[in-house]
């Protein structure tokens, strides 16, 4: 009954590192383009330019809990941060992105994966 018990308590602690290091891990969890199914469309009519973002992560135990971008010269980078998967969210997002005049490419994660690229008038 002691050896059942000492091993009990080994395993929660175990738990307790996995869950921890899990939790913790959240804030650096970029999903990558080689990890989505995803879809970039110009949204109509619109000035400055939208892009239409969406997608479905290949994460099955983990969701999209924010989007953020970022300009660096003239690309936009989209990043899009998972977490630990729970009620009300869920590995699908869907997001408009404004295009400024200064941005020629946009770019998906950390990998910075090209997804768009204005079209050059002759």
């Amino acid at each position: 009954m002691r050896q059942a018990i000492k091993i009990f308590n080994n395993l929660l602690l175990i738990a307790a590192v996995l869950l921890t290091t899990a939790c913790n891990a959240g804030d650096d969890m970029i999903l990558e383009h080689k990890d989505v199914q995803l879809k970039v469309t110009e949204v109509p009519d619109r000035t400055p330019l939208v892009l239409k973002i969406s997608g479905l992560a290949f994460h099955s135990a983990l969701a999209v809990e924010k989007i953020t971008t970022k300009t660096e010269e003239s690309s936009l980078i989209v990043y899009v941060q998972l977490t630990i998967a729970r009620p009300g969210l869920s590995g699908r997002f869907e997001h408009e992105l404004s295009v400024p005049d200064s941005v020629n490419e946009v770019r998906f994660g950390k990998e910075r994966f090209v997804i768009w690229k204005r079209k050059t008038t002759p």
